[in-house]
Formats: C-alpha cells, structure tokens, sequence
C-alpha cells in the first residue's frame, strides 16, 4: 500500500503540473491572438491610408506628400516590428504548448501505471481471500 499510496503523491504532482502548464499555454495563446490581431490592425490600416493618400494627391503640396510617404514608412516599419513580436509569441506558444504535451504524457503514464499497479493489488487480494476460504472450506467437517 505504500507504493500505491507513494504513486497517487507522485500522480498528484504529475496532475498540477499538468494543469499549471495548460494554464500557461491557454494564457500564451490568448497574447498571441492579441498580437496577431494588432499586426492585422496595422496591415488594415496600411492599406486604407495608402488608397486615401492615392486619392489625395492631386494639389498636394511636396512637403505633404513627403510626409505621407514618411509616414507610411514608420508604419511599415510597425508592421515589420509587430511581425516580430508576433513571431516571438508564436514561438513562446509552440515551446509551452510543447511542455504541455510533454507534461500530459508524463501525467497519462502515471496513471496507467497507477492503474496496472492497482488492478496487480486488487488480483494478488482476491488471491489470498480464495486462498483463506479454500483453506477454511478444507478445514470444515463436511469434508
């Protein structure tokens, strides 16, 4: 009963830090989204400042226009950036999502595990209670 009861601490264990691990991937993803949907907000962006200023040009000024190609540059520039940063919480994502299956394997094993160790225990008592009964069945006078 020892070991059985040292394997459910073990599985316990094995259980949390499966859990913490799920959590950490479901928090991960939920600031990947985050950032992919402001990279997909800056691309809109992009693309809608880009056909105004098409639209606008005409009577425009050098200095306007040259402002509005600078200005279309910082956002490129923002968009390469946020590209970046969506990348690198991609790549965050992949390695705790990683963890996380790594973790359920362990925590899955354990339990089957757990589970022959049980099913071996419950096999070796019913054995010694069919041994009892055919030792105190031997022993009865009707014999």
């Amino acid at each position: 009963m020892s070991r059985t009861r040292s394997l459910k601490t073990i599985q316990t264990l094995a259980d949390t830090a499966e859990a913490e691990s799920s959590k950490e991937v479901s928090q991960r993803l939920a600031a990947l989204n985050k950032e992919e949907h402001r990279l997909q907000q800056l691309v809109e962006y992009l693309a809608d400042y880009e056909a105004k200023e098409r639209m606008d040009r005409q009577g425009q000024s050098i200095a306007a226009i040259r402002s509005r190609r600078q200005f279309i540059e910082r956002l490129h520039a923002a968009i390469n950036q946020q590209k970046q940063l969506v990348d690198n919480y991609r790549l965050l994502y992949d390695n705790e999502a990683r963890r996380w299956r790594e973790a359920r394997s362990h925590s899955l094993g354990l339990r089957k595990y757990a589970d022959r160790i049980d099913r071996q225990e419950e096999l070796k008592q019913a054995r010694r209670d069919q041994s009892r009964l055919d030792e105190i069945g031997s022993r009865s006078p009707g014999r």
